[in-house]
């Protein structure tokens, strides 16, 4: 027989070991307290985090300019409707200053002239009454007003601090449609206010020049000439009534 190589199958072959050898890794030196400062330095973290700082900065300095901004539109937006309130006020304010002042100067009521006290400066009294209305006297009286007022005189604007108030006495006076009117020779005094008996009838004037001596005083109905009834009896004015 031929020489054959014949394995023998049940030969021992050599264990491997497959488990791989475990390599010890100092983790703590990762850890940041024990990096050194060059380590720190050299961080890739660093630099973002000086960005991130910087940008805050940034951020932080942008926010306080708005907001500078924003004070400054709000003390100027202050500051416009302090202005319009002002152009809207002042007007009224010199208004008001105005009215008060027209008011202060403006020409006393009839009513009032009515109850001034006067100083009478001529009078007279008849037992004859005149005319149809049987007129039976006058009273003139000087009023010194309680402040001076600003009037229309012939055309110009006078002031002016005394009134003269002339009384017609007679009646009982009749009620008319047309107004009772009083006169001092061809000048109209007034209108003519009747008082509650009908027995008196009252024209206040501004004008002292129509107050004169030996002036005729009369009364009518309306401002015809030649419907008025004349007093007899002439002004005869006492010391200082005569203007």
């Amino acid at each position: 027989m031929q020489g054959r190589f014949t394995p023998h199958l049940d030969q021992s072959l050599p264990e491997f070991q497959l488990t791989p050898p475990a390599i010890r890794t100092n983790v703590s030196l990762l850890q940041p307290d024990n990096l050194t400062s060059q380590a720190r330095r050299d961080s890739p973290a660093v630099p973002l985090c000086r960005g991130l700082a910087s940008a805050r900065d940034v951020l932080t300095t942008l926010f306080l300019v708005v907001v500078n901004q924003k004070e400054i539109e709000m003390n100027r937006t202050l500051v416009n409707c302090c202005l319009a309130i002002a152009i809207l006020v002042l007007p009224l304010q010199v208004s008001g200053l105005r009215v008060f002042a027209q008011r202060n100067d403006k020409e006393p009521s009839v009513k009032e002239l009515l109850k001034l006290p006067g100083k009478v400066v001529s009078e007279a009294k008849s037992d004859r009454p005149s005319g149809d209305l049987k007129l039976t006297g006058y009273r003139v009286e000087q009023l010194q007003l309680p402040r001076t007022v600003t009037i229309e005189m012939k055309g110009q604007q006078v002031a002016v601090d005394k009134a003269w108030r002339v009384t017609v006495t007679g009646g009982p006076f009749p009620v008319r449609a047309m107004p009772a009117v009083i006169w001092v020779d061809d000048q109209i005094v007034g209108i003519g206010i009747e008082n509650e008996t009908l027995s008196q009838i009252t024209a206040v004037t501004f004008d002292g020049s129509l107050i004169r001596e030996g002036g005729v005083v009369a009364l009518s109905y309306g401002e015809e000439k030649d419907a008025r009834v004349r007093l007899s009896q002439r002004l005869q004015l006492r010391e200082g009534g005569q203007q």
